[in-house]
Parts: C-alpha cells; structure tokens; sequence
C-alpha cells in the first residue's frame, strides 16, 4: 500500500520546522548562557 505523497510532503515540511524551532531553542540556550557568563565575569 502507496502512501498519500501530499502526506508525506506534509510530514517531512512539518519535520523541517521542528528541526528548525530546535535549532533555534538551542542558539537562545547558547546566547543567554553568554550572556549569563559574561555578567557574572562582568566582561560585557
């Protein structure tokens, strides 16, 4: 049995998204850590 390919389409855009949104959480970790450190070394 074929799958629907405008499902699969979906599936894999909707995947893409995710990835990106993950991506994107994990910059605003890596900055606000920054920005958390170098306030604590007050290098800012």
């Amino acid at each position: 049995m074929l799958k629907n390919p405008e499902i699969s389409i979906l599936n894999s855009k909707h995947e893409v998204r995710v990835n990106i949104n993950l991506s994107i959480k994990k910059q605003d970790m890596l900055s606000y850590n920054w920005i958390g450190y170098c306030k604590h070394k007050r290098i800012c």
